[in-house]
């Protein structure tokens, strides 16, 4: 942790001209509009737009405008200011004879000087952080949201001050699409522009953070087919030294690029995103060697680290340890001061803290890699790409997680990924906020601040979103299950019972702010997100709620949810509902009229919940040109299907969602066929990836347009990826499947 060491002290000559001030005195809103004014002593942009920033939210309190200064009037004993300057300045130092050490670039002091107080800053961010900091701690205001800056009616400033703000990470980035807003980010102190962020970089302070994968700096379309070595299981070959050679020319382009950035920044070279990496003799050496199959691409690394640091020595030259290259070489030199990780932790279960006995290998490989890196960035990951819009209760935990990163001293910085992909993700406004005050500081306390966001982003609702929020929490806590970054629609803690309750509360939320209202429309947004999850797991909750005796879950009900989503969907302009899905394929799978599940014969005499579980069509994955289309054969009335010119995996089922256990697996498939087709082509193929091997099904067994049950084996939670694919030929037409199920075995 950094060390702060300050001293303060009042000039003799001024301490005798004025009388001590009280030891509790306040400074009100009235006294604001009537004497005081704002002085900036430096005349750089950050100090001029922080004084500017400070004027127009004070002006939106007193309904006056605040004067800016470019110097006090007169003494400062016997006037009242605002003061923004920076800690070496003249004025502060032999004036007012402060002298304060703020190790950090972003930190700033806050002090009362008799009745006026001074922002004061190291370099010029500083003021700027200090002032949103002022006003939200000090004056009130809150910054909820990019549209809604809380303001509140009163003010009363206690006296004394004497606050110094460093943040614990340099690097600090919310990828939640309401984050974007490089305006709104300055105000909750994240300085990261990762991906589409870097676009629009903040006015000041952005931490540059730039991926190039491996294939930026080798291309396979320039090299693959003349040097087929070149690339070796999905992976460069790092070992080769003409792959070396051809890495370091393309990043010194690159880099040049990026030579007028005078502050460090992060230059990110990732390899390919699978789970394959090169196995040719060399590698396998090298592997050997270092104990890990990290160790060639970390020389691959530290090879362009070390031939460009002299050029570019404020690049921090980023390597990935993310998938096969997470676990650190058991064998390795200490790495470069110019070499950085950027540690993912994407197998981990988001439901424990990245501590837990449950991520003890993640946490114990992130641990690894302190002991030869003085530089590490986490990626950690806080949604569910399957479908944004579906509760995730992980704040937390999140928090726990980085409160436990802010103790490992060599974390600088984290990443946490989002609902980046659209706005109106789960919670997203106050997810964005809360994790934003954690990453400058891990100590705040969680439930003040969800407490705080929830009563005024929502103001009457507050009751109502406390209760769902609540709601949620219990729920997740009495039907614990992993949250992974992609997840199905129906998981323990959405039961019949939290749905229930939750639109029985939002409901009234609704109703109790009024109509149009920016408070309506904080709501709106927090019960979109339910309803859409109401409408996916509709035909589950007919079934119970009619044994439960609730009549309004009825089909007048479900149409005009339907036509609210598809409201607010059109009014928001939302593209997409996961990472990678369109919002159009979501609405399909919600106005499809679904009737009555019907049970396979397989599981005849078996309890459904407990002794066999149903995975619908809309709890798969889907991509790659799969579409959800309304289907009369299928059990409730709607299938996934695939054209069968492709071979795309675009139908899948991670096994990490089976419950505990071992179970019988299978899938119900529909082909149809083409005029003219081949008994003997295939009519698809399917496989549990990294289980079993590719099995291929033909035509002469599902020729007649009717499903089939399709038994796989068995297989226990975490066994791999169950994915089904059209076979690429012309005699399909497209495959339809209907649905996953699964059989305890031994039952």
């Amino acid at each position: 942790m950094l060390i702060i060491s300050f001293v303060l002290f009042a000039v003799i000559s001024i301490i005798s001209c004025g009388e001590a001030v009280d030891q509790q005195s306040k400074i009100t809103k009235q006294e604001v509009l009537n004497d005081y004014k704002i002085v900036v002593l430096d005349t750089i942009p950050e100090l001029l737009f922080a004084a500017d920033e400070l004027s127009k939210h004070l002006s939106m309190l007193t309904g006056q405008k605040i004067e800016v200064l470019s110097k006090p009037e007169e003494d400062i004993i016997d006037s009242k200011y605002i003061i923004i300057g920076t800690l070496n300045n003249r004025y502060v130092k032999e004036v007012l004879g402060i002298s304060v050490r703020v190790p950090n670039r972003e930190g700033f002091l806050i002090k009362s000087f008799e009745r006026s107080i001074l922002i004061l800053r190291r370099k010029p961010l500083g003021a700027v952080y200090g002032v949103y900091y002022f006003l939200e701690k000090y004056v009130g205001f809150r910054f909820l949201s990019d549209d809604f800056t809380y303001v509140p009616d009163s003010l009363t400033i206690q006296l004394p001050i004497e606050d110094v703000q460093i943040p614990r990470f340099h690097y600090r980035e919310v990828f939640i699409r309401e984050g974007d807003d490089p305006e709104f980010s300055l105000k909750l102190a994240t300085n990261g522009r990762l991906g589409h962020r870097n676009l629009h970089p903040m006015k000041f302070g952005n931490v540059f953070v730039k991926l190039h994968g491996i294939y930026d700096l080798v291309p396979p379309k320039t090299y693959r087919e003349s040097h087929p070595e070149y690339f070796c299981g999905a992976q460069l070959d790092f070992t080769n030294e003409e792959v070396k050679r051809i890495a370091l020319k393309n990043a010194r382009k690159i880099l040049s690029r990026y030579k007028d950035i005078k502050d460090k920044f992060y230059f990110v070279i990732g390899h390919a995103d699978n789970g394959n990496f090169c196995l040719n003799e060399r590698s396998k050496r090298r592997i050997k060697e270092g104990g890990s199959p990290s160790t060639p691409y970390l020389d691959f690394v530290v090879f362009l680290a070390e031939k460009l640091g002299k050029e570019y020595p404020n690049a921090m030259f980023t390597a990935s340890a993310y998938l096969w290259s997470r676990k650190p070489p058991e064998n390795y030199r200490k790495l470069p001061k110019n070499v950085a990780i950027f540690f993912s932790d994407i197998e981990a279960d988001f439901s424990k803290p990245i501590n837990s006995k449950e991520n003890r290998e993640i946490y114990k490989n992130l641990i690894g890699w302190t002991k030869i890196a003085k530089h590490i960035l986490v990626w950690h990951y806080i949604t569910n790409f399957n479908n944004y819009f579906q509760p995730y209760p992980n704040i937390y935990t999140v928090a726990k997680d980085i409160k436990d990163f802010s103790k490992i001293k060599k974390v600088k910085g984290i990443f946490l990924q989002g609902s980046y992909g659209t706005l109106y993700g789960d919670m997203s406004d106050l997810k964005l906020y809360v994790f934003s005050r954690l990453l400058w500081n891990p100590k705040l306390d969680v439930d003040r601040l969800i407490d705080d966001f929830l009563k005024k982003f929502y103001a009457y609702a507050y009751p109502y979103v406390k209760e769902y929020f609540n709601l949620l929490y219990e729920s997740f806590r009495e039907n614990p299950y992993p949250l992974r970054p992609k997840l199905i629609a129906t998981i323990p803690y959405l039961n019949s019972e939290f749905f229930v309750r939750a639109e029985n509360l939002l409901t009234e939320a609704l109703n109790s702010v009024p109509l149009g209202s920016v408070y309506y429309k904080n709501v709106r947004k927090l019960k979109f997100g339910l309803d859409v999850m109401l409408l996916l797991n509709r035909s589950q909750l007919k079934r119970e709620v009619v044994e439960r005796g609730i009549s309004w879950f009825n089909e007048e009900y479900i149409d005009s949810l339907i036509e609210s989503v598809k409201e607010f969907v059109k009014e928001k302009n939302i593209k997409t509902f996961s990472e990678g899905g369109r919002i159009d394929d979501l609405l399909t799978l919600i106005e499809i009229k679904r009737t009555k599940t019907e049970y396979p014969e397989e599981t005849e005499g078996y309890q459904i919940g407990r002794e066999w579980f149903d995975y619908q069509e809309y709890t798969l994955q889907v991509c790659c040109g799969a579409r959800f289309e309304e289907d009369t054969f299928a059990s409730d009335g709607v299938s996934v299907s695939m054209p069968g010119s492709t071979t795309a995996w675009g139908i899948s089922l991670n096994l990490e969602f089976l419950p505990e256990g071992r179970w019988k697996v299978f899938f119900r498939i529909k082909v149809k066929t083409n005029p003219g087709y081949k008994e003997d082509n295939v009519a698809f193929r399917y496989s549990v990836y990294r289980k079993t091997r590719a099995k291929t099904a033909l035509l002469r067994d599902f020729s007649n347009q009717k499903y089939h049950n399709v038994y796989i084996g068995i297989f226990k939670r975490g066994d791999g990826n169950l994915w089904i694919a059209p076979p690429g030929n012309r005699s399909v037409a497209k495959i339809f499947v209907d649905r996953v199920f699964i059989i305890k075995e031994g039952e």
